[in-house]
């Protein structure tokens, strides 16, 4: 530390030492001079700004509203009568939880992007919270370093802020912000300013208001916001619009630029990305460059975008429609994320620091330079009623009244409207109504249970082969994983299970257990079936889940079926919704096995066209199962392979996909 440094932390240190500004109505004055100067001194900053920085005049007056935006915030929180009243709660008898304390010094280094922002927000905060600064500036400014600190000197006292020129080695009770360094410590703000921001452009947007949107976001404040979108993923079936509209932005608002790009020669341009191994290179982008690239589905966009980085984004902004923008921000990891919108004043200043809730306006907060110091002075109910445990015995009728205190609500009992045809009993479906439980089919002898508008002749000579010995397995193993496994030795197979040994196995069936479904209709639930039986692969066992990629009887085309007993007729192509659902299920299967795809067929559940693909969760709970047989790390990079499949009645989609390999046998 040089010996100009040590004496700037040392004056800092004396004005902490005499706690002047621990006085709210000090703290006040100051930045209230603060801001009033900036106000007074507007031309001079602005040319400053537009001097030093691609910007334009009007971009620079924007940052400069931001940042005396930003201290009245800061000074409608310096409260001194509601500060007062705190500190002397426990004077009253009263808690006292929300008292906070200063952490002593701030050292505070901005990054050059708005920088005028970047500087006195961050500084501002600090103050309001008590603290005194130390400000690292580097003079590699023309105007703006010196202007800069000019007026900090002038508007505040001295020994609040003072500005050096380089980062001090560690200094006792303070916290550093360099938003250049992406720093992990306790006594340091964090920022992710290498996290890339990007955004999501589904078929369900106004392409035209998202391209003028992203347009200014990536081409304003010089291209160099930390949240201008550095990559774009657009709808596969919507990009050759999208960039059609981002060129018009480009033509109709390249002139409102114009300025901010003198001696500047570079333009905007587009890159159209088609190897998705060129995403894992993209890096953050200082330029007003858009990098485009294509995706198939909602479910295949959340896994491309997170599979980019071990870390969060920055940011996502997804656009679309409301349900479509929820799914996206939900499953996107990012540390804020934004539907339909890019606020302007997310453009000016640094990455918001981590792990704190991202402040559009002011990026800071004062809760970031300061520390919980709560002060309690009542006892609280649970200390009561804990000390009358402590001093008398308690009889076993209060016990029994204690712990129903504490017990959740009753789940109630499971709906048993199942379907479209199955009204008032499960019918078609098999499902355990027990809360807990699961059935294992036992019955020596099963019936087939008829197929509407299928001939018996189609099914009724495919004898059945029930293996009882393989259902005594599935329980013992259920039950050693936890589970209430039951034997049912009455239930009768039904058209979801034979029809497709028939196809698979047309001239004898296998030794074939089936399994009922719990009608609580849980995926986690059933994954952990799927995970408690996946050891009987190695055994030789085939796991099958029956269900549907698309299933939801409501919204079928019936004509076909009822007029010529034709269920595979097609007059129309299926319907986007659902053709967009059975994309986002191959996208989610055909990653392969692993916890990944457990994790990815759970959040299908969670689509925003899910309930239009399945009125009810009875044909989505078999994926669920075989998700979780196919789900143990051991899984990992297990081969997912589409097999077959067929559309029938316009919007039902059946899809088979094998998820593992067959192990080599010896005939």
């Amino acid at each position: 530390m040089s010996h100009s440094t040590q004496d700037a932390v040392a004056r800092l240190q004396d004005t902490v030492a005499d706690g002047r500004l621990t006085n709210s109505l000090y703290r006040q004055q100051q930045l209230a001079k603060l801001q009033s100067l900036l106000i007074k001194r507007e031309s001079d900053l602005v040319n400053a700004l537009t001097t030093d920085f691609r910007v334009t005049r009007k971009e620079a007056f924007v940052e400069l509203f931001l940042t005396v935006s930003a201290i009245k915030s800061y000074l409608d929180q310096t409260l001194p009568q509601k500060e007062l009243h705190i500190e002397y709660s426990v004077s009253r008898g009263q808690d006292a939880s929300q008292i906070r304390q200063r952490i002593g010094i701030a050292i505070i280094e901005p990054q050059a992007h708005s920088f005028l922002f970047s500087t006195l927000s961050p500084l501002c905060a600090a103050v309001a919270s008590g603290n005194a600064v130390l400000l690292v500036m580097k003079q590699n400014l023309r105007v703006m370093s010196r202007l800069l600190g000019d007026l900090l000197r002038e508007a505040l006292d001295p020994g609040i802020v003072e500005i050096v020129s380089s980062e001090p080695a560690e200094i006792p009770a303070s916290i550093r912000a360099n938003q250049a360094k992406d720093v992990k410590s306790p006594n340091s703000l964090g920022f992710s300013n290498k996290a890339l921001s990007v955004a999501i452009v589904d078929r369900t947007s106004s392409l035209g208001d998202a391209a003028q949107l992203l347009w200014k976001a990536r081409t304003s404040f010089g291209g160099t916001s930390p949240y201008a979108p550095d990559i774009i993923f657009v709808n596969e079936f919507a990009k050759d619009e999208f960039i059609d509209r981002l060129l018009k932005c480009a033509a109709e608002l390249r002139d409102a630029y114009d300025e901010s790009w003198k001696g500047h020669p570079e333009k905007s341009k587009v890159i159209d990305i088609t190897d998705r191994h060129v995403l894992t290179d993209c890096r953050k982008l200082q330029e007003r460059t858009f990098r485009l690239y294509p995706y198939r589905s909602l479910e295949d966009v959340v896994e491309t975008v997170n599979s980019l980085s071990q870390e969060p984004n920055l940011a996502t902004f997804a656009f679309g429609d409301a349900k479509s923008c929820k799914y996206i921000l939900q499953f996107v990891e990012a540390e804020v994320g934004l539907a339909n919108i890019i606020p302007i004043e997310l453009l000016v200043g640094p990455a918001a620091p981590r792990g704190f809730s991202t402040n559009l306006s002011t990026r800071f907060s004062l809760d970031m330079f300061s520390v919980p110091r709560p002060q309690f002075a009542q006892a609280t109910p649970l200390s009561s009623t804990l000390n009358a445990l402590l001093r008398e015995t308690t009889s076993v009728r209060d016990k029994d009244k204690l712990w129903n205190s504490l017990r959740p609500e009753n789940r109630g009992p499971p709906k048993q409207d199942v379907g479209y045809f199955e009204r008032g009993f499960l019918g078609a479906h098999w499902a355990a109504s027990q809360q807990d439980a699961i059935e294992v089919s036992t019955n020596p002898k099963p019936d087939k249970s008829p197929v509407a508008y299928v001939h018996p002749d189609k099914y009724k000579n495919y004898v059945l082969n029930p293996d009882l010995s393989g259902a005594e397995s599935c329980i013992s193993q259920l039950r050693a994983s936890g589970f209430n496994a039951k034997p049912n030795p009455n239930f009768n197979w039904i058209h979801d299970t034979y029809l497709i040994l028939i196809r698979m196995f047309p001239k004898a069936c296998p030794p074939t257990t089936i399994i009922s479904m719990n009608a609580y209709f849980d995926p986690h639930y059933h994954m952990r079936v799927g995970l408690a039986l996946r050891p009987l692969r190695e055994k030789g066992y085939l796991l099958i889940g029956s269900g549907g990629a698309v299933h939801n009887l409501f919204r079928n085309v019936w004509d076909p079926m009822i007029l010529y007993g034709d269920n595979f007729a097609q007059p129309t192509p299926p319907e986007p919704w659902a053709l967009e659902f059975r994309q986002s299920v191959e996208d989610a299967i055909r990653g392969g096995g692993g916890p990944r795809l457990r994790k990815a067929i759970t959040r299908l559940m969670k689509h925003p066209l899910y309930r239009e693909a399945h009125a009810t969760d009875d044909h989505f709970m078999p994926i669920c199962f075989a998700a979780g047989a196919a789900g143990a790390r051991d899984d990992e990079g297990a081969p997912a392979e589409f097999g077959a499949e067929d559309w029938e009645l316009t919007n039902m989609c059946n899809s088979q996909y094998t998820i593992g390999a067959w192990r080599e046998l010896t005939v």
